[in-house]
């Protein structure tokens, strides 16, 4: 009888050591997600950006043509 107590004693130690084991890595999982998995950027905001690089790049297109 008292066997069966202390199996099941050990038994609930384990389990409540493997669930605060669990919720420490998905807490760390957690933190490292935003890193991890980049946003999507909105289309308009792509054309805008891409937009601005080509703006840019002609910018320094016309800058160097003047320096020659």
């Amino acid at each position: 009888m008292r066997l069966n107590i202390l199996k099941s004693l050990v038994r609930e130690e384990r389990r409540s050591r493997m669930t605060l084991q669990v919720k420490k890595y998905m807490e760390i999982l957690d933190t490292l997600q935003p890193i991890a998995v980049p946003k999507k950027v909105p289309d308009e905001d792509m054309k805008r950006i891409d937009g601005l690089r080509k703006t840019e790049n002609l910018q320094k297109d016309y800058i160097n043509s003047l320096q020659l």
